[in-house]
This record gives structure tokens, C-alpha cells and sequence, in this order.
């Protein structure tokens, strides 16, 4: 009984998945602190009253990009969870 818990002590993937979780979290964390930024020059962009409008056949193109922004987010996450597990089905 103690032996599959010694063997679980002794086994280190668990602290490469708690760091991958924290920098998961981390990246999460940033792209929310950068995405006011993104937001805020998108609605410049697409405002017609603005001088940096984009013209009314692009506007709504331009709209998508905060959209595209957190599939990118959601992307990059999932690629690192699977990276995580196929890398800790091999060892």
C-alpha cells in the first residue's frame, strides 16, 4: 500500500505540471491585462467619428480582431495542455 505512495513521492512530473499550471495562469493573466489595450484601439479603429477609422468595408472585419485575440489565448493554452500530457504519457 505505502509503496505506490513512496513512488508517487519520489515522482516529479507533478512539479512540471504545478509550473506549467502557474505559467498557463500567468499567460492568462497578461493577455486580460494587455486586452483593454487591444479593445480600446479596436474601437478607435472602427469609430467613424475617429480619424484612424478604417472605412466602413473594413470596420466590421477589424471589429473580429478582439475575438481572434482569445482564440488565440484559448489556442496557445490548449497547445500547452497538450504538450503537457503527451510529454508526461512518455515518462
Amino acid at each position: 500500500m505505502f509503496a505506490k505512495l513512496k513512488a508517487f513521492a519520489r515522482d516529479h512530473s507533478a512539479e512540471l505540471n504545478i509550473s506549467t499550471l502557474i505559467g498557463v495562469v500567468i499567460l492568462v493573466v497578461v493577455a486580460a491585462l494587455i486586452f483593454p489595450l487591444v479593445n480600446n484601439q479596436v474601437s478607435d479603429l472602427t469609430n467613424e467619428s475617429s480619424e484612424n477609422y478604417v472605412g466602413s468595408t473594413t470596420a466590421p472585419l477589424v471589429s473580429m480582431i478582439p475575438v481572434f485575440y482569445w482564440l488565440a489565448v484559448a489556442l496557445a493554452v490548449i497547445g500547452i495542455a497538450i504538450a503537457t500530457i503527451r510529454g508526461s504519457m512518455k515518462g
